[in-house]
């Protein structure tokens, strides 16, 4: 993708805010503690990728630590809840105009499911709490949305692939790839906030990243941050220098360099 392409556009004003119930805001608590302990279950198990970006090299242990904080941190945002409840609606109302009716039926089956088993959660006993137990979403139902999410973005319609790269993103938070498509999708619609968190949990999990470093770059630009921005060029030019990447990153590299000088 080269750098024109990543130009932001078409920004749209979120829906309001809806009030939720009692029983509801529960089972919204209930999950957030179930996905805190399974990130920590997950980056505790991962293992972990010389990070070619620290000149300094981190303890592991400090690694995973803080990889867990910037998962937890993109995870936990209030607007990410909101972008998974859009996710959500735009899959039950959209789904059967781009799935076989056997996978779409599957997909509004693995959601309430997953409903019933996150409102039935008890919190007397947080670590037995498992989130792909309570998800259990079938990859033909991940890569149902995944494709969805890559045909809105096709489209330009930012905000839907926002949610629901946002929503992929939970159900498995230590893949690179769902963060990084997040954070594009928050980039193009002018959320340069939920960008770099995006950008920021990509990295962490996966330091060869390139594209994340370069996107984040472009993100810390934009907001005038330009000591932040120069330090993920800089990353980002380590990575190309220690790793085979694919030429698109190369010759963004030089365009970035231009674009993060004040």
């Amino acid at each position: 993708m080269d750098h024109s392409s990543m130009e932001a556009m078409m920004r749209g004003a979120f829906a309001p805010k809806k009030k939720r119930s009692d029983k509801t805001k529960e089972a919204k608590n209930r999950f957030e503690i179930a996905l805190e302990r399974q990130i920590d279950s997950y980056v505790d198990a991962m293992e972990l990728e010389d990070d070619p970006s620290h000149k300094e090299l981190l303890p592991q242990a400090l690694r995973r630590e803080k990889i867990k904080a910037e998962l937890k941190a993109a995870a936990k945002m209030e607007e990410l809840s909101q972008l998974l409840e859009s996710a959500v609606e735009l899959l039950l109302s959209e789904g059967a105009s781009y799935l076989s009716e056997e996978a779409y039926e599957r997909l509004c089956s693995d959601f309430s499911d997953a409903f019933n088993r996150i409102a039935s959660i008890s919190l007397d006993r947080p670590e037995d709490l498992d989130v792909p137990a309570l998800i259990q979403m079938s990859s033909q139902s991940l890569d149902a949305i995944a494709t969805i999410a890559t045909d809105k973005y096709a489209k330009e319609r930012y905000f839907d692939c926002l949610s629901l790269f946002s929503l992929l993103s939970i159900i498995n938070p230590t893949y690179a790839e769902y963060w990084f498509r997040m954070a594009m999708a928050a980039q193009k619609s002018g959320n340069l906030d939920l960008a770099l968190r995006g950008y920021a949990a990509a990295a962490q999990i996966d330091p060869t990243h390139i594209g994340a470093r370069l996107f984040a770059a472009e993100c810390y630009a934009g907001r005038t941050l330009f000591a932040e921005a120069q330090a993920e060029y800089e990353a980002a030019k380590e990575i190309a220098r220690t790793h085979q990447v694919d030429a698109m990153w190369l010759e963004l590299l030089p365009l970035t360099e231009h674009l993060i000088k004040p």
